[in-house]
C-alpha cells in the first residue's frame, strides 16, 4: 500500500514512545535512526532504503514533501527540508539526502554544525564537487566537508534501485570513525547487511 497521503508516523519500535520519534525509557536510544530527505513522489531507491534499512533494525525517518512509498517508515515528516530541532539530530543519526539536486546546499548548511554519525549525498561526482565548492564559499567548516559521503554509492548509473540502496546501506553502516555519544552496535548491522546482500 502506497504511503500517499499517510499521515506522520512516531516510531513503533520496541522501547520506543509511538508519535514523538522513539527513544526509549530514561531518553536512551534503543536504536540507530536513518533519516531519508527525498525530493518527493515516486522514488524506488528510497523506497528500497525504508525496506532495507528497517530489516537492519534501524529507526527510519522519511523527510519528503510527497511521499509515495509501498514500505511505510517508522515516522514520516511531510516536509522538503528537515528542521534538525524537531527532528533532535545527534549522534546516533544518520542522513541521506536523495533530493536531486533540489535544496540540497539549504539542507547540508543546515545540519553542517551537528555531529551527525553519516551524513551522505546521493548524487553524480559533478554535482557533489559543485555543492562541495558553493558551501566552502558559504563558509560551512572543512571538517563537515570532510565527513560528506558525497556521492554516496559510487556511480549508480546501471545499478537496480535495490543494488543502490544496498550500496548507500553498506556505507552508512562503515561509516567515518565513531562520533561522541554513538550507539555501539554497527558491528550487528554491518554483519546483517552482508547476508543480506
Amino acid at each position: 500500500m502506497a504511503t500517499h497521503g499517510l499521515e506522520s508516523h512516531g516510531s513503533a519500535r520496541p522501547g520506543g514512545r509511538l508519535g514523538d520519534g522513539g527513544t526509549g525509557a530514561g531518553d536512551v536510544p534503543t536504536h540507530e535512526r536513518l533519516i531519508l530527505v527525498s525530493e518527493g513522489g515516486p522514488d524506488e531507491v528510497e523506497d528500497a532504503l525504508v525496506r532495507i534499512a528497517k530489516a537492519l533494525d534501524f529507526e527510519v525517518v522519511v523527510v519528503d514533501p510527497d511521499p509515495q512509498l509501498t514500505e511505510p517508515p517508522d515516522r514520516l515528516v511531510r516536509k522538503a527540508i528537515p528542521d534538525p530541532e524537531a527532528l533532535a539530530l545527534g549522534p546516533r543519526d544518520s542522513i541521506v539526502l536523495l533530493t536531486r539536486g533540489e535544496r540540497d546546499i539549504e539542507i547540508l548548511r543546515a545540519i553542517a554544525g551537528i555531529p551527525l554519525q553519516f551524513v551522505g549525498l546521493w548524487s553524480d561526482g559533478d554535482r557533489a564537487e559543485k555543492n562541495r565548492t558553493e558551501l566552502a564559499e558559504q563558509g560551512v567548516s572543512p571538517e563537515f566537508l570532510a565527513r560528506l559521503h558525497a556521492p554516496v554509492a559510487g556511480d549508480s548509473r546501471f545499478r537496480a534501485p535495490s543494488e543502490i540502496a544496498l550500496a548507500i546501506l553498506s556505507e552508512v553502516v562503515d561509516g567515518n570513525g565513531p562520533h561522541p555519544g554513538r550507539v555501539p552496535d554497527r558491528a550487528t548491522h554491518s554483519r546483517r547487511l552482508r547476508r543480506r546482500a
